[in-house]
């Protein structure tokens, strides 16, 4: 069965990053070599609010169901195309990655290069802050303990980036269905000029106010609507990811969430049905 993904990207201003560009390639050509059921188009829209451009990018894949996924990249985000393939594999509706923020702790990372000769680039992952890091889902263990458990490299997530997001086409129809006064039927020339040429709009992406005062930005705002269906979000950990900025900020959160002299960290194997699945429980400290 042939599976069709939308590679969906807002640049502003008609830019986009080396790496960006190397990871797009890299990803197409390492599928049609090993692949070659799952086919790749691309569409990158310059859009002046960050939020209409992903509503157009979503709802042209809702409008044509020949697409089974939206895959987001950003324009300032490199990977390897084992990301992708390790999201597909894991067969979930909503799959993300956790990436750095373009943002370097410069006193932390002189702490830690000073610990035991730490090589310059670990330090460099685990002293990095991570887009929605602290949004781990956590689980009560039956010591009593809560734990982050990770399924295949993949952890539970309350909220995302959109910096490297998988959603499958059904997810997108449960978003609309259970948000029909996001739906537009006829959208605005603007929106038609802009990339969504047939089709009705869902402004799934669109940003408001929370009970606090707070305006949350339109990819949080997609994580409460998916959310609100009861659907799940997963995060792929053990993948390296650059955000690129004013300079390449690398990450791996796995290696960053397993550096944590506050917490135990496990590695188990278990056997099911001639299967080994690998899983990771972080340990935290029982809450008072």
């Amino acid at each position: 069965m042939t599976t069709k993904i939308l590679i969906a990207t807002p640049a502003y201003g008609d830019k986009v990053h080396v790496g960006y560009h190397e990871s797009i390639a890299g990803l197409v050509s390492a599928f049609a070599r090993g692949a070659p059921d799952v086919i790749f188009e691309q569409k990158v829209i310059n859009v002046p609010v960050l939020a209409t451009a992903r509503n157009i990018l979503a709802s042209i894949v809702i409008d044509d169901p020949s697409y089974s996924h939206l895959l987001f990249v950003d324009a300032d985000m490199a990977f390897s195309p084992s990301l992708i393939a390790k999201m597909l594999k894991a067969g979930r509706p909503f799959v993300a990655s956790v990436y750095p923020e373009k943002l370097t702790h410069w006193k932390e990372l002189g702490e830690e290069l000073a610990k035991d000769r730490m090589a310059t680039m670990r330090a460099r992952l685990v002293t990095s802050t991570y887009v929605c890091g602290k949004e781990l889902w956590e689980e009560l263990h039956p010591s009593g303990r809560r734990v982050i458990r990770m399924v295949d490299g993949f952890a539970r997530m309350g909220l995302v980036g959109t910096g490297v997001m998988l959603v499958s086409r059904a997810a997108l129809l449960a978003i609309r269905d259970d948000n029909p006064s996001l739906w537009v039927e006829e959208p605005a020339a603007e929106v038609r000029a802009w990339g969504l040429t047939q089709g009705g709009l869902l402004r799934c992406f669109d940003t408001f106010v929370n009970e606090g005062g707070y305006l949350v930005g339109e990819d949080i705002a997609f994580c409460h609507r998916w959310r609100r269906t009861g659907g799940e979000i997963w995060a792929a950990m053990d993948e390296a990811i650059v955000h690129s900025g004013v300079a390449r900020f690398m990450g791996h959160a796995l290696i960053a969430l397993k550096s944590d002299p506050k917490v135990r960290v496990k590695g188990v194997a278990k056997r099911s049905r001639g299967r080994d699945d690998r899983w990771f429980v972080r340990v935290l400290a029982a809450k008072a």
